[in-house]
């Protein structure tokens, strides 16, 4: 029993915390379905100023129609936008085999966004929202933004 409990304590003491990532979030959609109105929000407080990286990561469901996804991200500090970006990420290879982690019917991809920058101390806001297509964005389950600390 007491090895049980060691084992334990050390797969936590493992993976209980990272201390590179400074904000991990996901934006779920309703029905496996982004449409065209959603736009998800992401909301972050740096302490100090910070070198990071961001990137964001979509859920995709078997059977997404498309090559890429199309979003636009926009970067807010304090309520002033900084940045305004169409970012695409191919989620197909060549032969049209889903890119990214595929757990049954689930494909996992993130791309980086930011790849390094340094952004000061402040309250931000990042939205996206899809501008693939005219329509709704079907297979699509979530979206997340993650920033992880760059340690000089």
């Amino acid at each position: 029993m007491k090895k049980v409990f060691l084992l334990l304590a050390i797969v936590l003491s493992l993976t209980a915390c990272n201390s590179d990532f400074i904000y991990k979030s996901y934006y779920g959609f309703s029905d496996l379905l982004w449409e065209k109105q959603d736009v998800a929000r992401f909301d972050f407080s740096l302490k100090d100023t910070t070198r990071l990286k961001a990137d964001v990561a979509y859920r995709l469901i078997y059977g997404y129609p498309y090559v890429d996804i199309k979003s636009e991200i926009v970067l807010k500090h304090f309520g002033k936008e900084l940045l305004k970006d169409t970012f695409v990420v191919v989620v197909r290879n060549e032969d049209s085999s889903y890119k990214g982690d595929i757990m049954g019917d689930f494909i996992d991809i993130s791309s980086s966004w930011m790849p390094d920058t340094i952004l000061p101390q402040g309250d931000y806001a990042v939205t996206i929202r899809q501008v693939q297509v005219p329509i709704d964005l079907p297979f699509v389950g979530e979206v997340g933004l993650i920033l992880e600390n760059i340690q000089d």
